[in-house]
């Protein structure tokens, strides 16, 4: 019997549409802001690194958060990590980014718009051919209101994958603080500013990824249900399988931040609510761009991320 998603986790055409469409060299996910004509294309798909994951079970969330930075600093309890119900066999995966190029000018200099559209943990290479979002522990299906979805937040527009046995070690160098400033940490760096952070002791990892103001886990399936891939997409603006009403905002730091991720640039995407048929990468409204769409302002590659917000953890409105 094939395969079918409990309704009130599946995702939408449109949803399904971008996460298929992220990872499809050649394909056209939408349109450079403020220049319908200028296509953003899907350039490839590049492997970022590989994860162990000894455990089998699997943490998607940010590796740490503002509110928490007085618990950090002081070693209090805090909430634990978004680790999700479905696991995986033990072992080494893959996790592979896909990237697309929208070029645009901007005072006469021209840009190459290429970002991050998303990023997936690799399970196997199947077919997927359909969607829904991940549950972790403590979500509660019968709560989810219509309009709502289960995801992360990141206070750093910054997500990671990471075994949730391993977790209290592998996210300790991201909540080290010392009057309210982080502390350096031994990473290996890899593309787009991604880090990755392992115990040899457990033979675990944790990968960062890109994840502006948090996301969904999106798990792909294939005919049968068997995982497939674990999705998170990048935050583009109006992006369908990011805001289910593709409504994204552009929002400042809180008093004091202090980002513990200076080396990585902010990911303020260049894609607007698309003309590309049959489904849109825009807002529902074709008429009306999204609020980042309408807050976004062209130029130059954007400087080191400074902060994002601090969301209600579990269901959020998108």
């Amino acid at each position: 019997m094939e395969w079918s998603a409990d309704p009130r986790l599946a995702a939408t055409p449109e949803q399904a549409w971008y996460l298929n469409t992220a990872f499809t060299p050649g394909q056209q996910l939408g349109t450079v802001y403020d220049d319908p004509t200028t296509p953003v294309m899907v350039t490839g798909i590049e492997e970022l690194t590989s994860i162990r994951i000894p455990s089998g079970r699997i943490v998607v969330d940010a590796p740490f958060h503002d509110d928490e930075v007085y618990e950090y600093e002081r070693g209090r309890p805090t909430r634990p990590p978004r680790e999700l119900l479905q696991q995986v066999r033990p072992g080494t995966y893959r996790v592979e980014l896909a990237w697309t190029a929208g070029p645009y000018e901007f005072f006469g200099e021209q840009f190459d718009g290429v970002e991050c559209a998303a990023t997936r943990l690799v399970i196997s290479d199947d077919p997927v051919t359909g969607w829904e979002m991940g549950l972790a522990i403590g979500d509660d299906i019968d709560q989810l209101a219509p309009g709502e979805q289960f995801r992360f937040s990141s206070d750093a527009n910054v997500g990671c994958f990471a075994d949730a046995a391993a977790w209290t070690t592998l996210a300790a160098p991201f909540r080290t603080f010392v009057n309210g400033s982080p502390v350096a940490r031994d990473a290996l760096m890899l593309s787009d500013g991604c880090e990755r952070l392992s115990d040899d002791t457990l033979k675990a990892d944790l990968v960062t990824f890109t994840a502006e103001s948090g996301g969904v886990a999106w798990l792909g399936r294939t005919t049968t249900g068997t995982l497939a891939s674990i999705t998170v997409t990048s935050g583009m603006p109006g992006a369908k399988a990011e805001h289910p009403h593709g409504d994204t905002h552009a929002r400042s730091p809180p008093p004091g931040h202090r980002n513990p991720f200076p080396h990585r640039r902010t990911r303020a995407s260049r894609v607007c609510p698309t003309q590309h048929p049959p489904l849109q990468v825009g807002c529902s409204d074709p008429d009306r761009p999204s609020a980042l769409a309408r807050t976004s302002r062209r130029g130059p590659p954007p400087e080191p991320a400074r902060a994002g917000l601090t969301e209600r953890r579990g269901a959020a409105r998108g």
